[in-house]
């Protein structure tokens, strides 16, 4: 959805992207892709949309519906799509089991990030810092393409969903049974571990609050206060 929530986006596994317009309910489709659309993400300046699908992750023109550029290199689906802050780098993550690194403006990859044993389910970044989930590991990937943190424990599941804090000290994950984790960017330490049928103390973070940004847009970041974070990193 765009900022001012005029229009949403969506992708589904009759192989569209829809735009919608929320006051007229006007729907525009785009159907470039050959399979499922497993991935939507839409640009800060809320002028493109990137989805993920049949090898390729696609760039769509907001105002036109228009295919823009399309970025090729995964062997198989993309399963996840961010953008970063400053609007110039597109990551995307694949069933091939990597992370690719994508300049928007050209439609080159620039890195591909390799360590994953199983799919790569989410991708989220911040500043320069991108971040991973798949195989019940989370990996915080720096500026040269290197893994600084990798998770030894804490998830029992594939994990689904990954969501930097505002000041990126902090990363919220969640597997696919809902088990979710804070984790401290700068040492990789598991800050928090909760299971789903279970409720966490309220001065560590608010449970519906989490759980409710971890399944928004990755190119989106939760407020550090409202899930209020015991220490500063």
């Amino acid at each position: 959805m765009t900022l001012d929530s005029s229009i949403i986006v969506t992708g589904s596994w009759d192989k569209t992207v829809r735009l919608w317009n929320v006051a007229s309910g006007e729907c525009r489709v785009s159907d470039d892709h050959t399979g499922w659309v497993w991935a939507v993400c839409l640009i800060a300046d809320e002028k493109s949309i990137f989805s993920g699908s049949d090898m390729t992750v696609k760039m769509w023109d907001v105002n036109s519906g228009e295919l823009v550029r399309s970025f090729e290199g995964h062997s198989r689906d993309v399963l996840s799509v961010c953008i970063t802050s400053d609007c110039k780098w597109m990551i995307s993550g694949s069933k091939d089991k990597t992370i690719r690194k994508w300049n928007i403006e050209t439609g080159e990859c620039v890195n591909e990030l390799k360590g994953h044993t199983r799919y790569v389910y989410s991708v989220s970044s911040h500043n320069n810092i991108v971040c991973s989930g798949g195989d019940k590991t989370v990996r915080i990937w720096d500026s040269n393409a290197k893994v600084s943190h990798e998770s030894t424990e804490g998830h029992e599941y594939n994990v689904w969903s990954l969501q930097f804090n505002a000041t990126g000290t902090r990363l919220l994950s969640m597997d696919r049974h809902r088990d979710y984790c804070v984790w401290d960017c700068q040492t990789g330490e598991c800050l928090y571990k909760s299971k789903d049928d279970e409720t966490p103390p309220n001065d560590v973070f608010n449970t519906d609050t989490a759980r409710e940004q971890c399944h928004v847009n990755d190119m989106d970041t939760f407020d550090e206060n409202d899930v209020g974070f015991l220490t500063d990193g």
